[in-house]
């Protein structure tokens, strides 16, 4: 055996308890005490220490060109970070750029991640363009072992939006090979506009940003997401949840029993 981490609080679910947990080839074979289980190569002292599983962050955005900036975390140094602070699994995105296949985005991030990351990790698709030749590959995407895929309900303008038309067919496919659509849900319309009116004002300072986006505006696209979701009976991810009405809206569906997250 591996490892033996002794005299822990081992945190689950719904409780603490004092044990010891022997772990071989990097999985844990048994909880318990010490003495139950064969020697082991090393042993770690967890007194007075909570030992619990890593976390899992399934949204982070490390090294991402986006709208004249550049996210500040790369894959090296955010994910040491990461470790740092307990989390041992990321999920970052894969952004099918404009004219290119959704699996280019996949190779290309791989690239920048392999041999970099201190930590696992993994990816969500994102898709920006609806074609046909996008939507044949989702089934190659999900065998490959990707089965999350993201699309904006916004940012028109940048070209990164799905709108309502394209979803529900990308959506069905992707019920139909057994993975998880998911959004950035925000009312375009109504942000383009909010946008504009505070442009034409000269309101350019950094709160018009919030300003511009509105509680109303995410409650919406989540409202309609939902209603897309439940008209396919399909799974579906809110990738940002920031109000009420949403965790409420939310809250109602999986009463109903539906696959939403």
């Amino acid at each position: 055996m591996d490892l033996m981490v002794k005299n822990g609080r081992v945190v689950w679910p719904d409780a603490t308890m004092e044990a010891d947990l022997a772990i071989d080839d990097g999985k844990i074979v048994g909880i318990g005490r010490a003495e139950a289980f064969p020697r082991a190569d090393r042993i770690v002292d967890a007194a007075g220490k909570f030992v619990m599983p890593g976390g899992i962050d399934p949204h982070v955005h490390m090294q991402v060109p986006f709208m004249g900036a550049t996210t500040l975390d790369k894959f090296d140094t955010g994910t040491m970070a990461a470790a740092i602070g307990g989390t041992t699994t990321v999920i970052d995105f894969a952004f099918q750029q404009k004219g290119r296949l959704p699996m280019d985005a996949i190779d290309a991030r791989r690239k920048e991640a392999d041999g970099k990351v201190a930590i696992d990790y993994s990816l969500h698709s994102n898709l920006i363009q609806a074609s046909d030749e996008a939507i044949a590959q989702i089934p190659k995407i999900i065998e490959y072992g990707i089965p999350s895929f993201k699309f904006f309900m916004v940012y028109r303008k940048e070209e990164l939006m799905i709108d309502d038309g394209n979803l529900i067919p990308i959506i069905e496919a992707i019920k139909r090979n057994g993975g998880l659509a998911g959004c950035h849900t925000e009312n375009v319309a109504m942000i383009e506009y909010l946008q504009a009116e505070a442009i034409r004002k000269g309101n350019r300072s950094p709160i018009y940003h919030a300003l511009t986006r509105p509680p109303l505006s995410e409650a919406e696209a989540i409202n309609r997401a939902l209603y897309i979701s439940k008209y396919l009976d399909a799974a579906f991810y809110d990738y940002h949840l920031s109000v009420k009405e949403g965790v409420e809206m939310i809250r109602a569906a999986r009463s109903e029993g539906r696959p939403i997250y």
